[in-house]
């Protein structure tokens, strides 16, 4: 009698152990593309974290030279600001403030402006001149620049330069 009882609960084992994999097998099959974008995210985030990177260790340098390429986003200015703009949604909760300027700083929170809709989206420092945003609509990484010189779509290869004090992306 217990060796057929053995012999249920390994059938039952194994009939249990093939459902938990058949379900999450047709789950990750579903919800391939989630996975996708997380992976491709966070890739983004580590390209644009070493962005902060090269900036923090060219103050070191009078002069200075690097080259990133980062696909996947859309890289433009907004005055001396670099925005890398990506194609993940998020909730944006934009202000309507009434100071001037394109990267601006109250009360210790930092704001990056939009001409597009003509208003203030909070950023979050993940860096040294790294900020993190929910800009538009989308996820953003601002690069706080002297000078910018960026217009680019897709895959984007980005010059980070160092003359003098000046910290320039093109």
């Amino acid at each position: 009698m217990k060796t057929q009882s053995s012999i249920v609960e390994y059938i039952l084992i194994v009939l249990l152990a093939t459902s938990v994999l058949g379900y999450t097998l047709v789950w990750f099959n579903q919800n391939k593309s989630i996975v996708a974008n997380f992976i491709t995210e966070n890739q983004i985030q580590d390209r644009v974290k070493l962005i902060d990177n090269f900036i923090y260790n060219f103050e070191a340098f009078k002069y200075a030279r690097q080259i990133v390429r980062i696909e996947g986003i859309k890289g433009f200015c907004e005055g001396n600001v670099t925005i890398l703009q990506t194609s993940y949604p998020c909730t944006p909760s934009p202000k309507n403030i009434t100071f001037q300027g394109y990267f601006i700083t109250i009360n210790s929170s930092k704001y990056i402006y939009s001409n597009r809709t003509a208003s203030y989206y909070p950023a979050v420092s993940i860096g040294y001149y790294l900020y993190k945003s929910c800009y538009e609509g989308f996820v953003t990484y601002v690069v706080n620049t002297s000078e910018c010189e960026l217009a680019c779509v897709g895959t984007c290869e980005l010059t980070i330069l160092k003359d003098n004090q000046t910290i320039k992306i093109r």
